[in-house]
């Protein structure tokens, strides 16, 4: 497929018009740029700077399918080597992809499982907002995630909950809430298939509940429930990240602003696993009790906290 010369005056002048032609026609909020690496950045960082001087509220993120937290913020706004500035906004969060996968499928290890879900996050620091990077489980390009982890509930639960309460702007894969399956990549149709329902002669119509078996209908309502706790909640929107070293495969940090406070303790143990809290003090001091998110029950003494085996608890800390 032959490319468009983005360094030719011209057509880049074009390019940008017709960008910003486009958004005046349709009212878009936003950009997804694909394969972002391949192109021109020079122009990228023009193309980027034009329309965001135009449209100062415009989302823009771009896919980024590389490897590692130094290359992957080298695409993201802020002065970079060789002094390039690409004035993006955001990227695919494939590093947090790689680590949250990992975690939701190995032991931990001194840097290995949930491990290194925690160092990931620990470089954040080299990017100027990581909190515009977008989050994911799976796409179009990837195996759906159910059938990545084995198709285990409890485990593509765990995956949806770091998903919805880690920093970054979540996205969902059509068809995740409803645990299907198939393989992507390379073009491959099994993960892009059509969403089960929607016209009069489809069956099953997985859009009714009455169409979803009790594994879908769980999937979905548990995805229902934090995805709208997490709307309603400015904490999980834009609330600061405190994470704690992972301890015995358990992985546990707080999102927290002037108001309100969210624990998220994740076990990635095929055990039940009890841990105590003492070591997060920093974060519990002043609260005495926890309502879980998904269950609604009220947790009367945060001193201890079973967790079920690669399961997750999402808890909202009340005084």
């Amino acid at each position: 497929m032959p490319d468009l010369n983005q360094q030719q005056p011209q057509l880049a002048n074009y390019l940008i018009q017709n960008s910003i032609w486009w958004t005046e026609y349709s009212g878009q909020d936003g950009f997804r740029i694909d394969t972002y690496a391949y192109c021109d950045q020079e122009f990228m960082a023009r193309w980027n700077q034009r329309i965001l001087r135009e449209y100062p509220q415009m989302g823009i993120f771009a896919e980024t399918y590389v490897h590692g937290p130094g290359i992957q913020s080298w695409f993201t706004e802020g002065t970079r080597a060789n002094a390039h500035n690409s004035h993006l906004p955001g990227v695919t969060d494939f590093q947090l992809y790689y680590a949250i996968t990992e975690s939701l499928m190995a032991e931990q290890g001194w840097t290995s499982g949930v491990a290194r879900l925690y160092y990931t996050l620990a470089q954040d620091y080299l990017y100027q907002d990581p909190y515009r990077n977008v989050l994911f489980l799976d796409n179009h390009d990837l195996g759906r995630i159910y059938g990545v982890l084995g198709e285990d509930l409890e485990r593509f639960k765990s995956g949806i909950a770091l998903l919805l309460t880690l920093r970054g702007i979540p996205m969902l894969y059509y068809g995740t809430e409803l645990l299907l399956t198939g393989t992507g990549g390379s073009f491959s149709e099994g993960g892009r298939k059509d969403f089960p329902g929607g016209f009069p002669r489809d069956k099953p119509n997985k859009f009714k509940e009455r169409g979803r078996t009790d594994a879908e209908q769980e999937a979905f309502a548990y995805i229902q429930t934090l995805a709208n706790y997490r709307k309603a909640q400015q904490v999980l929107q834009d609330g600061q990240l405190m994470q704690f070293v992972p301890e015995d495969g358990v992985y546990v940090y707080f999102r927290y602003n002037a108001n309100q406070t969210v624990m998220v303790a994740y076990n990635s143990n095929a055990r039940e696993t009890t841990i105590r809290t003492a070591r997060f003090a920093e974060q519990l001091a002043g609260f005495s009790v926890a309502k879980n998110i998904v269950s609604g029950v009220i947790l009367p003494d945060l001193s201890q906290l079973v967790l079920p085996a690669h399961g997750t608890l999402v808890l909202e800390l009340q005084e």
